[in-house]
């Protein structure tokens, strides 16, 4: 890193401190001992966006270290200055507020389902993309996310329509899928030749007109040359 990147960083570092809310320790509330400037002891949560204090980064790092980042002040990268732009202490309060989430259980915290939305939300801003997930209620928001995915997405009423209309869509792809791979397997002449049937009966060639439907919108051609609707 250029002594330029670390000049901005820390410019844009110390705007962010000056927040009272960004002043104090997202999870205790302990001041960061900006003013005697010891960063040393304040630590950041990129993926959450919220500044702690050495105590609590203790506790955080104890927890999934997959799950997300969390790393001294001094490391933080001139990429991640927008996740606490952006996020900050202030907003994930708020926001954790609505789930009755502000409370001293960091693990509670932080392995919701309610944070783990904030922390895709975040994502998606940053990273300038189509944000489309909808956000748990209160009762599935307060869930940890270590519980079946499926679970807690059926018992979340607040989007349960939205929900099973998309499972509805995604069985019909899957079914789709699949009948799409058995046509392209099936020998037609095989098939009529063990039935007995015929072309000249308007039910059979109905079904073979389908068939042909089918196979072109799925973009698998009949073969003509080997068996020909006349025969």
């Amino acid at each position: 890193m250029c002594i330029r990147d670390r000049h901005v960083i820390e410019v844009e570092l110390r705007r962010l401190l000056e927040d009272r809310s960004n002043a104090r320790c997202a999870d205790c509330g302990s001041g960061l001992l900006i003013k005697e400037k010891r960063w040393g002891r304040i630590y950041v949560s990129i993926d959450n966006g919220v500044f702690i204090c050495s105590s609590c980064a203790e506790i955080h790092n104890a927890l999934d270290v997959e799950l997300y980042l969390v790393k001294p002040i001094i490391l933080t990268k001139l990429g991640e200055i927008p996740y606490l732009d952006t996020g900050g202490n202030r907003k994930f309060h708020e926001f954790m507020q609505t789930y009755n989430l502000n409370i001293p259980d960091i693990r509670s915290k932080y392995k919701s389902r309610a944070a783990e939305y904030y922390r895709l939300q975040l994502k998606a801003i940053i990273e300038r993309k189509l944000f489309t997930q909808i956000p748990p209620n209160y009762e599935n928001g307060q869930k940890s996310i270590e519980m079946p995915k499926e679970e807690a997405k059926a018992s979340n009423e607040g989007s349960s329509a939205s929900y099973y209309l998309m499972m509805g869509i995604n069985k019909l792809r899957e079914k789709a899928k699949e009948a799409s791979e058995a046509l392209k397997d099936i020998n037609f002449t095989d098939t009529l030749k063990s039935t007995g049937l015929t072309l000249k009966d308007p039910c059979t060639l109905r079904c073979y007109l389908s068939l042909i439907h089918i196979c072109r919108c799925r973009r698998y051609a009949v073969c003509r040359s080997r068996w020909s609707p006349y025969h």
